[in-house]
C-alpha cells in the first residue's frame, strides 16, 4: 500500500512517537521493535510496516512505487482502475480488460520506471559479467605464476639434493687437505 520511502518515514515517525512516550518498559537505546499494520479500503489494500532497523532489504512492489512518484490525480485514476478491476471477481483476463487500464500517463510512468530499473538489472549484470572476466584471468594469471614457482621450487630442490649428494666427497676432500696441511705443518 505504501512505497519504501513511505513506509520508512512512517516508521521513523511511530518511533518517535513511541520514544516520546518515554515508557519505562521500552528499550532506553537503539530502535524500539514494532509491526504496524496498516488496512486500506479494500480487501487488497494493506500495509505491514516494521521498525527501520528489522528491514535490511526491503521487498519492492513496482505499484506502490508508481503510486508514491505519480501526482495525486493520476494515483487517484490508477486506485479508481484497480477497484474496477478488483469489484467482481475473479479478475478479468487480460485480454478483456477495459480500455481505460490500459491508457492514462500513470501507464507512461509504470512503463518508464519498467524500462529503468530493466536498464539498471542490465548494467549490474554487465558489471558481474566483467568482475567474472577480471576473476578468471586472475586465476589464469596466479595458476601461470603457480607453475612457475613450482619449476623454480623443483629446480631449487634438485640442486639442493645434488649438493647433499656430493656432500660426503666434498667432505673427503676436506678432511685430505687438513691432513695434508697438518702433515705440511709438522716438517
Amino acid at each position: 500500500m505504501f512505497s519504501v520511502q513511505q513506509k520508512r518515514d512512517i516508521s521513523t515517525a511511530v518511533q518517535k512517537v513511541l520514544r516520546d512516550t518515554a515508557h519505562p518498559e521500552l528499550p532506553v537505546s537503539g530502535e524500539i521493535s514494532f509491526n504496524l499494520k496498516v488496512v486500506g479500503a479494500e480487501s487488497w489494500s494493506y500495509a505491514e510496516i516494521k521498525n527501520n532497523a528489522s528491514v535490511g532489504d526491503p521487498g519492492v512492489n513496482p505499484h506502490n512505487e508508481l503510486m508514491d512518484s505519480l501526482p495525486p490525480e493520476d494515483a487517484r485514476e490508477l486506485l479508481d482502475v484497480a477497484k474496477k478491476l478488483t469489484s467482481h471477481p475473479p479478475m478479468p483476463d487480460p485480454r478483456n480488460t477495459p480500455e481505460e487500464f490500459f491508457s492514462g500517463r500513470w501507464l507512461e510512468a509504470y512503463k518508464e520506471m519498467v524500462k529503468a530499473e530493466t536498464a539498471q538489472l542490465v548494467d549490474r549484470m554487465n558489471s558481474l559479467v566483467k568482475a567474472v572476466e577480471g576473476f578468471a584471468q586472475s586465476a589464469v594469471a596466479y595458476e601461470t605464476r603457480i607453475g612457475k614457482i613450482e619449476a623454480a621450487l623443483g629446480a631449487t630442490a634438485d640442486s639442493d639434493a645434488n649438493a647433499l649428494m656430493s656432500l660426503p666427497d666434498r667432505m673427503s676432500n676436506l678432511e685430505t687437505a687438513v691432513r695434508q696441511l697438518g702433515n705440511a705443518q709438522e716438517t
